[in-house]
């Protein structure tokens, strides 16, 4: 492979500083593309063994957060990415692998043809980074690009920045071209320079807001986009759900990584039997966490949670202060689906109970939200398994929540205001390619050339009908039609 220092454009980075060298980035790009999924698969094997050795630098790196220790920068963000790696260097040429049809997988009457699916590189991808999972979220859309064969450029969120550098220095070790990876700077001028210079694929992480700014710059070149954007996930507790493990795992989601996590939990939907319990138990549980103070405006959320509490809500845990300034974890509880805090996007420690008694009514409020990331349910498996059938969301978890998607095979697919394409798992690497056709045709019957005859509609009708009838005696009269159809031909 070749070697060399990993690009990183400067805070200004001019045009023509980015176009420099495209002769040889091409040619770089170019023999990476049409490098075998087998030796490009060499370089998870390398960088796997690099973040094993450099973990503690990596943690240190990707803190977003004063206060996020780094035995939770290991678990959140370095330990996932290797994992990641892993699954890429065993699946990923089964993934990626073309898919071959034959004469007999088709309509006869086309005749012999064969042909192959293939899977092949965008090109240039441009991943736009979140600022609370610098390293992991666009780390893993990194080596699933560069496994599918592309060249990579990268616009860190805020604060982010180092985590990609540390990331880009660890490929340099493992072998990667050098012109195939570059660190943008964090300042968003940085993505408008990337797509003049011409990109092919954008993969963003981000909020709704960016998701819709990212769209209106991309329309003007038709440039295909996965978006992964804003959550505000729903909890699920059923009757008969293990309250104790509910109210731990929401615990949990509320202050792991200080809740700054799409998937954390926002709307708490709660069994009548067991709303009394729940409350008891998780306002327990988060008078032992160390509480959080999440500023006034300009900031959001303390304005949702006074404009919840006028409206009937009731603080169970946390407080709102005099300037609007919250201290968290918030949870309001009596809260009802057309309060502002069950379809707000806010990246706090903060969540909103509603007691149903009624499952398909709780169902019904839930979709009120615009925001369809994931969805976690709480209770016996097979009254959750039903319940999940019914959720519009992307990823649902059953009595858990947010730890289950580090599995490197978990897929992200949102919907709604929460974007739309795949990033992770195997559908995160294909999302990083595009599918190519190649068809072959053999022998030398090719009816379509020959000129039309006024015969040829009783001839196809029949074929219709002997291809698709309803039962066996139409086939058969159609069989007798296309016989004599052919013959008048």
């Amino acid at each position: 492979m070749l070697g060399g220092k990993i690009s990183s454009a400067g805070d200004c980075m001019p045009r023509s500083g980015m176009e420099q060298g495209l002769g040889s980035r091409a040619i770089a790009a170019a023999t990476w593309a049409d490098m075998p999924v087998q030796r490009r698969l060499m370089l998870m094997r390398r960088l796997r063994e690099h973040i094993a050795d450099q973990s503690s630098q990596l943690a240190a790196v990707c803190n977003p957060h004063a206060g996020r220790t780094r035995r939770e920068s290991l678990v959140a963000e370095v330990l996932p990415l290797a994992d990641a790696c892993q699954f890429l260097q065993r699946n990923a040429r089964r993934i990626l692998r073309p898919l071959h049809f034959g004469r007999r997988s088709g309509p006869w009457w086309l005749g012999a043809l064969s042909g192959r699916i293939e899977r092949r590189p965008w090109g240039r991808v441009l991943i736009i980074g979140p600022s609370n999972y610098p390293l992991l979220l666009p780390g893993v859309q990194v080596v699933q690009a560069l496994v599918a064969g592309n060249e990579v450029m990268v616009k860190p969120g805020r604060g982010g920045r180092a985590a990609m550098m540390e990331l880009g220095t660890l490929l340099e070790k493992s072998g990667l071209p050098a012109s195939l990876f570059t660190v943008l700077p964090e300042d968003i001028s940085s993505v408008d320079e990337a797509l003049r210079a011409g990109v092919d694929k954008v993969v963003l992480t981000g909020s709704l807001a960016a998701g819709k700014a990212i769209l209106q710059r991309l329309a003007h070149t038709v440039t295909p986009a996965t978006l992964e954007l804003s959550g505000c996930d729903a909890v699920f507790v059923l009757a008969g759900a293990n309250v104790k493990i509910a109210a731990r795992a929401i615990a949990f989601g509320l202050t792991f990584n200080r809740s700054a996590t799409c998937m954390a939990p926002r709307r708490l939907f709660v069994h009548d039997s067991l709303a009394g319990p729940l409350e008891e138990t998780l306002c327990e549980l988060l008078r032992q966490v160390e509480p959080v103070t999440v500023p006034g405006e300009p900031s959001t959320a303390g304005a949702i949670i006074k404009e919840s509490l006028k409206c009937g809500g009731r603080l169970i845990a946390g407080h709102l202060h005099e300037d609007g300034s919250i201290q968290c974890p918030c949870v309001l509880a009596d809260a009802t689906a057309d309060m502002a805090l069950m379809t707000a996007d806010v990246m706090a420690p903060i969540a909103a109970l509603l007691r149903f008694d009624s499952l398909d009514a709780a169902v019904k409020d839930a979709d009120k939200c615009p925001y369809k990331l994931g969805a976690s349910i709480f209770g016996p498996p097979d009254a959750a398994r039903d319940l999940a059938r019914r959720l519009p969301v992307g990823v649902i978890t059953i009595n858990d929540l947010i730890a289950p998607t580090a599995h490197p095979r978990v897929t992200l697919a949102a919907r709604g205001a929460s974007g739309f394409g795949a990033t992770r798992g195997a559908e995160g690497l294909l999302e990083m390619t595009t599918p190519v056709t190649i068809i072959e045709r053999r022998g030398r019957w090719l009816p379509h050339l020959a000129p039309p005859l006024p015969s040829d509609e009783n001839v196809l009708q029949a074929m219709l009908k002997i291809r698709h009838g309803g039962n066996m005696r139409v086939r058969c009269r159609a069989v007798l039609q296309f016989i004599k159809a052919v013959r008048n031909r």
